[in-house]
């Protein structure tokens, strides 16, 4: 259902320090070249509650050009959100051709939330989940790059609420979104500590930028995949 993203090497934080700052000085970069070449970038960061989204997006964002990005916390839907289809408020922040889009949760958390309280029977559901691959398919075939993260955490370091609303339903993964990985858009599970967004955004931006443009700056920085706690 997902590309699960395990630790595969022990690094000391020095070297794994050093490593991050070098991949933000790149990302910094690549953000200023998709805005160069009018590609929009959309980061979508899900995850249980108090798995760090916050503080996540916050490390993100550190090496961007402020004037090329804005972040979305994206919170329950207003009265005049909820009298349009659910997907509307999304659309209106989706990012513009120099622009990218960093929302703090997504579409995902209302279609989850409304499933948890069952407020939806299972035909509502797919429909909700057929307009989500819509609506993404839409973004990717305009050219935007899209990146979505779910933020795992294990139930011994959640909230005693959360244990509890997990093992009441007894979600997985795989029931939250089904059928969600495909192609033009792929669901990537991590641990919240983990190099392996930072990876994930800039190799694949450099996979699309070397597609759009020859003249792109070849990158020689190779990075394993590790995990490193702040």
């Amino acid at each position: 259902m997902t590309t699960k993203l395990v630790e595969d090497t022990e690094k000391s934080k020095k070297n794994l320090k050093r490593k991050i700052e070098e991949l933000g000085e790149e990302l910094g970069y690549l953000q200023r070249k998709c805005r160069e070449l009018g590609m929009p970038v959309l980061i979508v960061v899900e995850g249980w509650s108090a798995t760090g989204k916050g503080s996540l997006i916050n490390r993100i964002i550190q090496p961007l050009d402020p004037r090329g990005f804005k972040v979305s916390c994206i919170a329950s839907p207003n009265r005049d959100e909820q009298l349009r289809p659910f997907l509307w408020r999304f659309w209106r922040r989706t990012p513009s051709a120099d622009r990218m889009a960093i929302f703090d949760r997504s579409w995902y958390r209302n279609l989850l939330d409304d499933v948890v309280d069952g407020k939806l029977d299972e035909q509502e559901v797919e429909k909700m989940y057929s307009d989500i691959r819509f609506f993404e398919r839409q973004l990717r075939d305009s050219g935007t790059i899209i990146f979505k993260f779910f933020l795992d955490i294990s139930k011994k370091e959640q909230s005693v609420r959360l244990q509890a609303l997990r093992e009441k339903r007894e979600l997985s993964l795989s029931e939250i979104f089904p059928l969600q990985n495909y192609p033009h858009s792929r669901m990537h599970l991590l641990c919240p500590r983990s190099i392996h967004l930072l990876v994930l955004i800039r190799g694949n931006t450099v996979k699309n930028l070397k597609s759009d443009s020859k003249k792109f700056m070849p990158c020689t920085m190779n990075f394993t995949a590790c995990e490193f706690r702040w």
